[in-house]
């Protein structure tokens, strides 16, 4: 890997630092009435003013050689600051004048709408009526689907989905227990049978393959720790939330079991997952129909409400027509102010452009200076890195040369790859195999070394020894 050391880094910028300044000197003999610094004196003077009205009456300074590069950045610094401050007038002033113009469109609009406000608010009244009528119809149905002798069976189907096959192994052991101790034809057995073949159902929907298996039990784990620590209060909200997500009618029905992997499928998991919960604390959950019947009353309020905002809104439109009118002659005035500040801003930034463009200049010419300097140090230290990687190469190599040639001493690239993925190789042994993979070039210089070989794809100690010598290593 290559890298270069603060130290390297230190020096190349010392020595480009001192290039800079010869020339700077340079000019200083060649211009001795423009003295380096005179550009960076001017600022925070009078003769630089923020204000966009004076500012554009004054004559930008000329911007002279500074003598180092912290000099040229703090001056050109200095030069977006000012340019920075134009562009910032300007672009109020645009902003007031288009403000303005949108202000006055507006209050046309709202003068000329206050009239038909009070047809459109009883239009409104009515609509909300109809659809709170609406609401109420839909609270009834929910409260009938509530008393529904099936809703526990649902219910129950529905924890199932949350659990995990072990789980409903567990559970199917839990009700086999139970009608074991019950008399054949019972009520009670009866209906623990028919939770046995929900609980056999809801197996049947699940991944057959057992990776596919651990990953969906994974799944439901992950889910039911959600809401192991939650309180009561916060399963409660969750459970509406979903319910909300994932209803099956326009009622607000059951969501159904879905063996699907998915977003339903999830929703339905963590359904399962919160019910389950809240039977272990002996609480019981909240049902969907219960929500959309909460909702149906939510809605039917809601409307209510709207029906009456709408005859207020008629109120409200006669004293829009008035603020319209202000709001007209504000944003004359206002568009009127913004054409004088923007005339004055657009001077100001003609001149802070300019200054900006000539510093920045003189900036990039150092810095490319400096750039070029910290290039040729970095492509030196990428050879030196390169040779080093290689030298070292060869005397792991030479200090595994047993390990990886056995009796002979000769090594393959089979041999190399085979201690690259030995675990008992050596760090420094692997890094040296990595290297010569990336450079086989190396490899095949090692394997003519000795008496000028051929390539056979086998390097021997000999070849080692020789390419050492050669190399000086």
């Amino acid at each position: 890997m290559v890298s270069i050391n603060n130290k390297s880094i230190s020096s190349i910028v010392a020595n480009v630092a001192k290039s800079i300044l010869k020339d700077v000197e340079k000019s200083k003999a060649a211009a001795p009435n423009a003295p380096p610094n005179a550009a960076a004196k001017n600022f925070g003077t009078s003769s630089y003013s923020n204000s966009p009205q004076a500012c554009h009456m004054q004559t930008p300074a000329p911007v002279a050689p500074l003598p180092s590069i912290p000099d040229l950045e703090a001056h050109l610094k200095g030069c977006h600051n000012i340019e920075h401050e134009s562009w910032v007038a300007v672009g109020n002033a645009e902003s007031a004048v288009s403000n303005a113009q949108i202000t006055l469109d507006n209050a046309v609009t709202n003068a000329a709408n206050a009239g038909t406000a009070e047809v459109n608010a009883r239009a409104e009244a009515t609509r909300t009526e109809a659809a709170a009528e609406a609401a109420r119809e839909k609270e009834a149905a929910a409260a009938k689907r509530e008393s529904c002798p099936e809703l526990p069976d649902k219910t129950y189907a529905s924890t199932l989905n949350g659990m995990t096959v072990f789980q409903l192994a567990e559970e199917r052991k839990a009700i086999e227990q139970q009608m074991r101790q019950l008399p054949e034809g019972s009520e009670e057995r009866k209906a623990l049978q028919k939770k046995l073949d929900m609980v056999f159902a809801e197996y049947d929907t699940r991944p057959k393959g057992f990776y596919d298996r651990v990953a969906d039990d994974r799944a439901r784990l992950a889910i039911q720790n959600d809401y192991k620590h939650k309180s009561n209060e916060q399963l409660d909200a969750d459970l509406r939330q979903l319910f909300t997500q994932c209803s099956t009618s326009a009622a607000g029905g059951t969501p159904s079991i879905q063996s699907n992997q998915g977003k339903d499928s999830e929703l339905q998991m963590r359904i399962g997952a919160i019910q389950a919960e809240l039977a272990k604390r002996g609480i019981p959950p909240v049902t969907p129909e219960k929500v959309a019947l909460e909702n149906a009353t939510a809605d039917r309020q809601r409307l209510e409400k709207a029906a009456a905002d709408a005859k207020t809104a008629l109120t409200n439109a006669t004293q829009a027509k008035k603020d319209a009118d202000a709001a007209v002659a504000a944003a004359k005035q206002a568009l009127d102010a913004a054409q004088k500040a923007l005339a004055a801003a657009k001077d100001w930034n003609a001149a802070a452009k300019e200054n900006a463009r000539v510093a920045q200049e003189a900036l990039d010419k150092a810095r490319q200076a400096e750039a070029d300097a910290i290039a040729k140090a970095a492509a030196a230290a990428a050879y030196q890195e390169f040779i080093n990687q290689r030298n070292n190469a060869v005397l792991q190599l030479l200090a595994n040369v047993k390990k990886l040639g056995g009796w002979d001493g000769k090594m393959s690239w089979n041999d190399l790859y085979k201690a690259l993925n030995d675990s008992k190789s050596s760090e420094a042994l692997k890094d040296a195999i990595r290297f010569l993979i990336a450079n086989t070039s190396v490899f095949d210089e090692i394997d003519i070394a000795k008496n000028g070989g051929k390539h056979d794809g086998v390097i021997s100690e000999g070849d080692l020894l020789a390419i050492k010598a050669k190399w000086g290593i």
